[in-house]
């Protein structure tokens, strides 16, 4: 709800300052701003609805964890506010208060952003990754209209608490994204993960496959071309191994010259001839696998998901 970014600058980080004429900095040759536009305009229009007895809705810009509006400002934060662009707010129905407010985290969908939201947002980052569609104005950028419009209606429909994996594959609401950084401060993964598996679901031995499908796509990070494929893949595949309740995709990793996505199965033969029937990218090679019986989750619990970060 900024445009605030980090910019490296020869071993250090200078901060990209919105409010600022020029960022707030002379920028040397070779320190990559991002550029905005008025195309990027909306990123900044914030709405906040204060956590309060008498809630308010309160439209402003955001900087440092704080909305201004006039020479009022309000503390962003779940104790404080609910923040929102205000474009968003609309879609999922202007709401009034704390408690009528919804949130798509947990959607898919918002992972692939979520992702880049380190302390300020990767902006550059996600430009880079061949996505930067999803910062353009979406009245005016169809594509993002139609993320959005998405986001909010999955929203609205969240439901509570998961007690089998049937309700997580029902209720689709537990993703996360987060970015693994390398040694040389690189991005080096990007991981989707749910969050709402948990070893006590009721049905969690009714999947004891693991089916661990991999493809190959080179080195490093993917092209902007070959992230799109590998975007494309992974929804195939998720709803392809969740049809019918037969399997459900626990975790996706794109990077390191590879994409791996991590499914429990009821029967492994099956979701490996399911995964098999997709179509193949032009970018990656064929699907392999490394798979396991492994009823109780442990590679999965144990040591391939990152902390739940909700």
């Amino acid at each position: 709800m900024q445009h605030d970014h980090f910019v490296p600058a020869g071993g250090m980080l200078k901060i990209y300052r919105g409010s600022s004429p020029n960022g707030g900095h002379t920028w040397a040759p070779g320190e990559r701003v991002v550029q905005f536009g008025p195309e990027h305009a909306w990123l900044a229009d914030a709405i906040a609805i204060t956590n309060s007895e008498a809630p308010r809705v309160v439209a402003g810009r955001i900087e440092d964890g704080r909305l201004t509006s006039g020479q009022e400002q309000i503390f962003v934060g779940y104790d404080e506010a609910f923040a929102v662009h205000r474009f968003c707010w609309t879609q999922i129905g202007s709401p009034q208060s704390y408690r009528a407010a919804v949130t798509a985290q947990g959607i898919l969908e918002y992972a692939r952003a979520e992702v880049y939201q380190g302390q300020l947002f990767e902006f550059g980052m996600l430009n880079d990754h061949g996505k930067g569609w999803m910062l353009v104005d979406p009245t005016v950028n169809a594509r993002n209209r139609q993320r959005i419009d998405a986001l909010a209606s999955a929203a609205r429909e969240k439901g509570g608490g998961p007690r089998r994996v049937v309700d997580i594959i029902d209720e689709d609401n537990d993703w996360c994204g987060v970015m693994s950084y390398g040694e040389n401060s690189g991005p080096s993964l990007v991981i989707h993960y749910r969050a709402a598996a948990h070893p006590t679901l009721e049905d969690l031995a009714d999947f004891p496959h693991l089916v661990w499908a991999m493809i190959e796509y080179g080195q490093g990070m993917p092209s902007p071309q070959t992230f799109e494929e590998l975007d494309q893949y992974e929804v195939a595949l998720k709803n392809a191994v969740e049809a019918n309740r037969r399997a459900i995709m626990v975790m996706s990793t794109v990077g390191e010259g590879h994409g791996q996505f991590l499914v429990q199965a009821r029967d492994e033969a099956e979701t490996c001839a399911t995964i098999r029937a997709l179509p193949e990218g032009t970018q990656f090679k064929a699907v392999v696998f490394e798979n396991e019986t492994d009823s109780t989750w442990s590679t999965y619990f144990d040591d391939m998901r990152p902390p739940p970060r909700f």
